[in-house]
């Protein structure tokens, strides 16, 4: 081909690809400028002079983006707040989030006030009076959708349901009127419930665990036991909420961890420092057993045995242990770099 037919054919192609990449610009989802109110989730009221922030990001690659700007704005007397063109030029999605001085974002409480339309301005947005949060939380955990009773529930399939919402309610309530929501929600319903469950179910339901931790308390108290009726029921509700439970556990520093697994194949030493790390694995099903290795820096472990659900430990160093494995192939599913110190609670 002559040279200059090559040139007139590159000059084409280079043209063509400039229009495909604008095209594809083109289609890429805008932002639209618009408003919305912040509500008060106690009373449904708007609040005002809430403080509300648009994060506002384009895409850069393959998951990956970044931040065009951060745009603020007040609400007025009626709660509601605006966001122009301004402010969401250049913006493929943005994160809007509202704050105000004591309370809590309403999102990070319970799913049903959180939104997940980042391509548009949100119409509303919810804050929580501090001093109801744990009612929120409570709430929440009640008419959550794993609460929602499938067809000819058996009396072990809701009890066990229940277990884990009861578990992280008594947690939570620490308010002496929360308290008794707990208890009136709960405590006759799961002693009836476990009445009427043969001793086959009881084993199966008190074979595994029950767990919550506290995300949105800075201490991030993690709570770990069995389904034990005898141990985590019936001593909280005979006492009216004063015996919570006899297993407490705590992150108490940043040196070793605790890590409840569903299904691993595969543990790994990934650093915070450089320590190695004696981890060991418990797999709660009967006569599973234990397995343990000692991992250096970076070094996997495969287990053997299959088991659900599973309890990995390191108790030493400055480390982070991760899992990977079905449903979660490949994909490092749970990380801590602190330390978890079980005890037996005073209570």
């Amino acid at each position: 081909m002559p040279v200059r037919n090559r040139r007139v054919v590159a000059a084409l192609l280079a043209a063509g690809l400039a229009i495909l990449f604008l095209a594809g610009r083109m289609l890429v989802p805008r932002m639209q400028p618009g408003t919305g109110v912040v509500l008060d989730t106690t009373t449904d009221q708007p609040v005002p002079d809430a403080e509300v922030t648009l994060d506002c990001q384009r895409g850069t690659g393959f998951h990956t983006t970044e931040q065009v700007r951060l745009a603020r704005t007040r609400t007025d007397a009626a709660g509601q707040y605006r966001f122009e063109d301004a402010d969401v030029a250049g913006c493929e999605f943005g994160f809007v989030r509202a704050a105000k001085s004591g309370y809590t974002d309403a999102g990070v409480l319970a799913p049903r006030y959180a939104y997940t339309g980042y391509d548009r301005i949100p119409p509303v947005r919810y804050l929580t009076p501090d001093a109801d949060v744990d009612r929120v939380q409570l709430t929440s955990l009640d008419s959550g959708p794993r609460l929602h009773a499938p067809p000819n529930e058996s009396a072990a399939h809701e009890y066990d349901r229940l277990f884990d919402a009861f578990y992280a309610s008594k947690w939570i309530a620490s308010s002496e009127e929360d308290t008794r929501w707990v208890i009136e929600r709960y405590c006759a319903r799961m002693s009836e419930l476990y009445d009427q469950m043969s001793e086959a179910d009881r084993r199966s339901v008190g074979a595994r665990s029950v767990s919550y931790e506290a995300v949105h308390d800075p201490a991030r108290a993690f709570h770990m036991a069995p389904r034990d009726h005898a141990t985590e029921v019936l001593p909280y509700c005979r006492s009216g909420g004063a015996i919570k439970s006899p297993y407490e556990y705590r992150f108490t520093s940043s040196t070793s961890c605790l890590v409840v697994l569903q299904e691993p194949t595969r543990l790994r030493n990934a650093n915070c420092g450089s320590a190695a790390v004696h981890v060991t694995v418990a797999f709660k099903d009967a006569g599973a057993g234990v397995e343990s290795a000692t991992l250096a820096a970076g070094e996997e472990f495969a287990t053997r045995t299959q088991g659900d659900p599973r309890t990995a430990e390191c108790p030493a160093g400055w480390i982070a242990v991760t899992a990977a494995g079905q449903p979660w192939n490949g994909i490092e599913y749970a990380v801590m770099c602190r330390r978890i110190s079980p005890r037996r609670s005073s209570s």
